[in-house]
């Protein structure tokens, strides 16, 4: 059986490996061979979509939720912020991104919560990294 997708122009069926629309003449973007069967593919960062409003942003990607991740288990923070875009409303309604000297904030507050779990309670080092992650939520938080 065959495979058919939308013509990038105009809408109308093309096979798969049609490199060009008969219909239109628009080009095709073909990945797949005629003789490979297809497979799912994976995003890019250009086709992932930006939310337009704040409601539209996943719960998990939302500053409260970064934050309060960064504040109890960090690595959570860390891994959300390595693996997409985190968002914050600003105070006209649009939705920005968290730039990314704070996503690399959050990958230094990952790998010093994981430290300060082995390290004995009261020395210098835990109290640095307590100190630490309560001023980054602060400036994060704080951010307009």
């Amino acid at each position: 059986m065959s495979e058919f997708v939308p013509c990038r122009g105009c809408g109308a069926q093309l096979h798969v490996t049609a490199l060009t629309c008969p219909k239109c003449g628009a080009p095709q973007s073909s990945t797949v061979a005629a003789s490979k069967p297809m497979s799912p593919t994976v995003a890019s960062a250009s086709s992932v979509v930006h939310p337009t409003s704040y409601s539209q942003t996943p719960w998990f990607r939302r500053r409260w939720f970064v934050l309060l991740c960064a504040l109890t288990v960090s690595p959570i923070a860390g891994l959300l912020a390595a693996t997409g875009d985190l968002y914050y409303s600003a105070k006209d309604g649009v939705v920005k991104t968290l730039p990314a000297n704070f996503k690399t904030a959050f990958y230094f507050l990952s790998v010093g919560w994981t430290v300060n779990l082995f390290m004995p309670d009261g020395s210098a080092s835990s109290v640095l990294f307590v100190v630490g992650a309560i001023v980054l939520a602060l400036v994060v938080g704080l951010r307009k």
